[in-house]
């Protein structure tokens, strides 16, 4: 039988918004590796899985409700008689910027919270596909950058290499070279 653990999906912005959205969602556990997913975390199911998380589990999943679309235009819509939507909000520049800083309180909390308790994040779910594939890691110790050079028959080609406690940092499973 496989076990179920909690992932968030930090999803792409699309063009609905520029804010950005994390699900909450079950996902399937072999073996330490993430499998298939089980279900999207939501009003109508929270309940059924709530025995199952932590206290800080559900604060991140009531932080990711907070940077809902619809959480932040019932936010900065209450007291007024005509609603707005998010897109409209945004052209305000003194509303815009009060939803990022908003928005980016929320999200650093989520972050801070999510590196103190090892919490998986990915960037795409799928039925199709292995979650795993997807998966993101969080880590406190900063990463180290170096640049290198070299000279070659048809330019210049310049090297980034990311280093994290004495080992390389691959993006992506490639290495990346311009010329």
């Amino acid at each position: 039988m496989n076990n179920l653990a909690l992932v968030f999906h930090i999803k792409s912005n699309n063009s609905e918004s520029t804010i950005c959205q994390i699900e909450p969602w079950m996902v399937q556990l072999k073996d330490n590796t993430l499998t298939y997913p089980d279900s999207k975390i939501s009003d109508l199911n929270f309940d059924n899985y709530k025995a199952q998380f932590t206290s800080l589990q559900i604060k991140l999943i009531q932080l990711c409700k907070e940077l809902s679309v619809k959480e932040i235009e019932k936010y900065f819509n209450k007291n007024t008689k005509k609603p707005l939507s998010l897109n409209k909000l945004l052209i305000d520049n003194r509303i815009s910027l009060l939803i990022h800083q908003k928005t980016t309180r929320i999200i650093s909390e989520f972050i801070k919270i999510c590196i103190s308790e090892s919490q998986y994040l990915c960037h795409h779910i799928s039925r199709d596909d292995q979650t795993q594939k997807y998966r993101l890691e969080l880590n406190a110790n900063p990463l180290q950058a170096d640049l290198h050079f070299s000279q070659t028959e048809s330019g210049i080609e310049y090297r980034l290499q990311l280093n994290a406690a004495n080992s390389e940092v691959k993006l992506y499973g490639k290495t990346l070279t311009s010329y």
